[in-house]
């Protein structure tokens, strides 16, 4: 066990004192828009003789950092200890990092066996679609859902409804113009993340994968295209729910029919059937962290907003929400979520937020991507950030060929430009300290 803290941040020199002092009489606002103080910390040799982590890293007025380490038998927060800081109240731009506060709520509100679902309604000659905002009816998924809705199908079916008005039909905060397949639409009724993947051979357009048949839609988007081969959204809601029908019916084998979308549909019937997704919660949300899927994530808030009597959620609904959840949970201040992808520059977390959310995740890390190190001791599983201006980075480290395994957890906030892979040579340098510490104190 260690008897001291793992690093204490001293300055030796009065000026650097006065700075930080300075930094503290100012507002967030004001502390953002002065120009950037490269201050170099100087820690005292505490974790091992010559520490270098501080003194190799120019912190700034417009960063944060947070490592704890902890015991996970104890699971109390009192066994942990925080080993070094910088600015950890300090709410700051989380970037991706939100997914994790997003993942969070998710967790406390259905739990990891949750199932999103999808509502179908056979009136007269028309398939009725009520969406509820499912993420995950990938092609695959359509195909099972098809298998059990034909056989209940009876009669011609001669068009197809949609109801897609659980969502508001709003773009995300902080969503841009751009086509790239991570910045979707959203929609209560959606197909493979809204996004189409497609390709150009001999002058034709075709799928680029063989479970997703060619629609109408999609070639009309493929105008779009800059390479030959290409994953493309679906720009709008109206795309989405147009699209999601012409692959049903597809699916469903029953041809080009004509499709209705932003429809209402009016009575309190039983569906004829409900399609509940095979994908629980806990991969949803794998989805979201895994592979910083903003589309995802942002499905999931809207849905956090879901109460008995509420006929529609947007984002404010979500917001306030989550925002009332998290001080519940947590007694935070000084915050914001406006979406849960971490698209707005609005949301601001600090970093000892994002370690509070952290340590609540810590049984579910495996969520979190596990990032190769050199060593293989040593397991990461951490979640980036990533904005113009902004690089975060948290999560879990872990020693295994220590008895008992040591655990900490770390956060990196960065809201100012940095050098290329800057986040993962500082946790590297980290890293190699405490593994430092450890080898001389066995």
């Amino acid at each position: 066990m260690v008897s001291k803290p793992f690093i204490n941040i001293g300055y030796r020199v009065l000026s650097r004192r006065l700075v930080i002092l300075f930094l503290a009489t100012l507002s967030l606002s004001e502390v953002l828009s002065q120009s950037m103080l490269a201050v170099e910390a100087q820690a005292e040799p505490v974790l091992s003789p010559k520490p270098t982590f501080l003194n190799s890293i120019k912190l700034s007025s417009r960063d944060a950092i947070l490592v704890t380490r902890f015991d996970a038998r104890a699971n109390e927060a009192s066994s942990e200890r925080q080993l070094l800081k910088w600015q950890p109240d300090l709410p700051l731009v989380p970037a991706s990092l939100s997914k994790l506060a997003t993942s969070y709520l998710a967790i406390q509100k259905w739990g990891l066996s949750h199932r999103f679902h999808t509502d179908f309604y056979h009136v007269g000659n028309t398939l009725w679609v009520r969406g509820y905002g499912d993420p995950m009816l990938t092609s695959e998924e359509l195909d099972r859902l098809a298998a059990r809705l034909k056989p209940q199908l009876c009669g011609a079916i001669n068009n197809i409804k949609v109801d897609a008005s659980w969502f508001a039909i709003e773009a995300a905060p902080g969503r841009t113009s751009v086509s790239d397949p991570y910045n979707a639409p959203l929609s209560a009724v959606s197909a493979n993340f809204n996004t189409v993947y497609l390709q150009k051979l001999s002058g034709k357009v075709l799928s680029a994968e063989a479970q997703t048949p060619i629609t109408p839609l999609a070639r009309s988007l493929s105008s779009r295209m800059r390479l030959n081969k290409e994953r493309i959204n679906l720009e709008t809601s109206n795309n989405a729910q147009r699209y999601f029908a012409e692959l049903l019916a597809a699916k469903l084998g029953l041809g080009e029919l004509d499709i209705e979308i932003n429809q209402s549909f009016a009575g309190d019937v039983k569906p004829l059937y409900r399609h509940s997704n095979q994908n629980l919660l806990d991969k949803v949300l794998a989805g979201a962290l895994l592979y910083s899927n903003n589309f995802i994530a942002n499905q999931v808030f809207l849905n956090l907003a879901e109460q008995p009597g509420r006929s529609q959620t947007n984002f404010m609904a979500a917001q306030q929400w989550a925002e009332t959840a998290l001080k519940s949970h947590f007694e935070w201040a000084s915050f914001s979520i406006e979406e849960g992808a971490g698209l707005s520059r609005k949301n601001r977390l600090s970093a000892r937020q994002i370690d509070d959310v952290l340590r609540a995740l810590e049984p579910n890390m495996a969520l979190l991507e596990k990032v190769k190190h050199a060593d293989r001791n040593v397991i990461v599983h951490a979640k980036t950030g990533t904005l113009d201006g902004v690089r975060s980075y948290a999560g879990f480290i872990e020693f295994k060929n220590t008895q008992p395994r040591v655990q900490y957890r770390f956060v990196f906030m960065f809201n100012r430009k940095v050098p290329y892979r800057f986040r993962e040579t500082t946790l590297d340098t980290l890293i190699k300290e405490i593994q430092q510490y450890h080898a001389s104190n066995p």
